[in-house]
């Protein structure tokens, strides 16, 4: 595979790295929380056979730049955007994988269905302090005290917690490998943007964004130490879409799903992205219009 990277400049003077694969109608790939591109090595080239496949380090992660200045999840939202005018990019299929979920729900909470086509949704926490029961995150029901705890372990130890952080994606036992490159990758954020960031995104709602959606979106779920309940979660979401969903369950991967499973991702967001072709996709709009 030959890695094709590049850098554009945001508004606020930050640089953002992306890589880009194939040719067709676009899809842009959000990481999610200290991930990078590498994430989805598995998946390029099924992605971008078809496809112009778009995968970025957001802000402060991978090879962007580091900064805590405007480190937020509705930042980042708008160096969507940007990337995407950027590259001059319409019908994108926006996927957002664990918080670059949250980030593709603020993308729609703030430019709605700007030049997007659908949305995919990968084991995403959308409200990660809220107190219902289908919440899977650690921090559910405003667990202050497991929050300071959080701090405080990564802050003593950045390495270890960021091992941890590796082996907390996978159902299925890690080998030394991918914990060894899951780590390092991790470590490029500094703990000091990781968690300024972090505050924010666990008091961010996105829940509520879910029944505003006018276009066809995918959701799935799976269970790992990371979202012991994401199945449950991914039900739930589900339930409050009233635009056409696509719903698929991982019961063979963790977290990271698209990784320890990478046919059955493929072939089933291929399938959804297939799903609405152009005239399924204009009827779509017009029903919502």
């Amino acid at each position: 595979m030959n890695i094709q990277g590049k850098f554009f400049k945001t508004t606020d003077d930050k640089n953002i790295y992306f890589e880009e694969y194939g040719s067709g109608e676009p899809i842009v790939f959000i990481p999610g929380y200290l991930c990078t591109t590498r994430y989805l090595s598995r998946n390029i080239d099924a992605l971008s056979e078809n496809n112009r496949l778009i995968v970025m380090d957001s802000r402060s992660f991978g090879y962007s730049t580091k900064s805590q200045e405007n480190l937020t999840i509705h930042r980042m939202a708008a160096d969507i955007k940007e990337l995407i005018e950027h590259l001059n990019l319409e019908n994108v299929v926006l996927i957002g994988w664990s918080m670059g979920g949250n980030i593709a729900m603020a993308y729609y909470e703030k430019f709605g269905a700007y030049r997007l086509k659908s949305i995919a949704l990968l084991d995403s926490t959308l409200f990660p302090y809220g107190s219902g029961e289908h919440n899977a995150h650690s921090l559910h029901n405003y667990n202050l005290e497991a929050f300071a705890d959080l701090m405080k372990g990564a802050f003593a130890d950045y390495e270890q917690y960021c091992k941890n952080f590796a082996r907390s994606m996978f159902k299925n036992p890690i080998s030394e490998d991918d914990e060894a490159w899951i780590a390092c990758d991790a470590l490029k954020c500094p703990v000091h943007c990781a968690f300024a960031l972090y505050e924010n995104f666990v008091h961010l709602d996105f829940e509520k964004i879910l029944p505003l959606i006018e276009i066809p979106t995918f959701i799935c779920g799976a269970a790992s130490p990371r979202t012991p309940k994401g199945l449950q979660m991914a039900r739930h979401y589900k339930s409050l879409l009233k635009a056409p969903c696509t719903h698929y369950e991982f019961m063979d991967a963790g977290h990271i799903l698209f990784y320890e499973c990478p046919e059955e991702f493929n072939k089933v967001i291929l399938k959804f992205i297939k799903q609405y072709e152009e005239s399924d996709f204009k009827a779509v709009k017009e029903q919502y219009s």
